[in-house]
């Protein structure tokens, strides 16, 4: 593997909207089918958190996907931003109260 100086750019890719949609499926369906054991991380949980990187769940909050072409998987900065967004999701919900005061 190639390491890259500090201060290099990672090689990467921005996929628009829809594009990313179809990767976000694609790349959900290989981790479910991927029956990884225990010597890599839980799957499915992989395969629920892919799912922020979805246009259906940011809305337009960001333009796009980035994707490392060394690796084919999103980069460190997308991966990141997809766990502060569940983390401060979760926050949120818990400050709203109940489903039933919502209704």
């Amino acid at each position: 593997m190639t390491e890259l100086l500090p201060g290099t750019q990672i090689p990467s890719r921005t996929l628009d909207d829809e594009h990313a949609d179809i990767y976000v499926d694609n790349f959900r369906k290989i981790l479910r089918a991927a029956r990884l054991n225990s010597h890599y991380p839980d799957g499915r949980g992989l395969a629920e958190q892919a799912g922020v990187f979805g246009s259906h769940v940011h809305r337009g909050l960001y333009k796009g996907l980035e994707i490392d072409e060394r690796t084919g998987l999103p980069t460190y900065k997308e991966w990141t931003r997809a766990q502060t967004d569940i983390t401060l999701a979760a926050n949120q919900l818990v400050n709203l109260g109940s489903r039933e005061l919502l209704v």
